[in-house]
Order: C-alpha cells, then structure tokens, then sequence
C-alpha cells in the first residue's frame, strides 16, 4: 500500500513516487482489461480464473481482486506439493497461508493469514483459521 493508500503499490525509501508492489501480477491487469489475455502472467493455464477483475472498478478494489487471486493461484500451487508421508502415524502438517502487506513509512508491514489447517495421514483436514484468527 502506497503512502497515498492505494494498492499494488509501494512508496519505496529513497524513490520520490509509489512503485508497482507486484510488476508481475499488476503488469498483467491491462493486459487483460483490453486483450483478455495475460501470457506472461505467473501460468498462463492459472490466468483463466481472472475473469473476476474485468468485473471489477479500477484502482483498489481491482488491486485488492488481484491479491486475492493470486494468493489463490499460490494456494493451488501449493496444494499440488503437499504431502503427509512424513513421520510416525501421529505426524501432521500444519499449513498457513496469507499475503505479505507491505504499508507505507509510518506503518508496520504485516502479514494477513487467510487460512491456517492441519492435514492429518489419514488424509483428514481441520481448518483452524476462525479458532485461531476469528472471523473478518
């Protein structure tokens, strides 16, 4: 978040203008405003479940859409890796996930989690994200 309070973007110290907080992701969004396209974004197969920006208003709710979806696209990603077999038939894996939030000067930059399980070697999942962060 810039110092002006916009999103996707970043007063970085030293620089006398807010800059792109993701050149991938944001770069991506006029590509697919005006051509539907977005071949250079992270993986062009994921770029298909967008269509929720072109929906969208411009500047931070476009921006907020963006994070949301490619917090999803990592998430998917992610789930394709996961695995149990690890340990004795106890062990299980913890998994959380978020996006980094980078404030402006004046503010701590924060981590938002958006959910938080427990994978267990019977293939069960406990999501833990209300017990442990409530509700928003």
């Amino acid at each position: 978040m810039s110092d002006d309070l916009e999103l996707g973007k970043y007063s970085r110290e030293g620089q006398d203008h807010a800059g792109s907080a993701c050149g991938a992701a944001v770069g991506a969004i006029p590509s697919n405003c005006h051509s539907g396209l977005a071949d250079e974004f992270l993986d062009s197969r994921n770029w298909k479940r967008m269509p929720a920006l072109n929906a969208c208003a411009e500047g931070n709710e476009k921006q907020a859409e963006l994070a949301r979806q490619t917090h999803q696209i990592g998430k998917d990603m992610l789930e394709q890796c996961l695995s149990t077999d690890f340990g004795d038939a106890d062990s299980m894996l913890f998994v959380m996930t978020g996006i980094q939030i980078n404030m402006p000067f004046e503010f701590e930059d924060y981590f938002q989690p958006l959910s938080f399980e427990v994978r267990k070697k019977d293939g069960s999942v406990v999501d833990l994200y209300q017990e442990a962060f409530g509700s928003w």
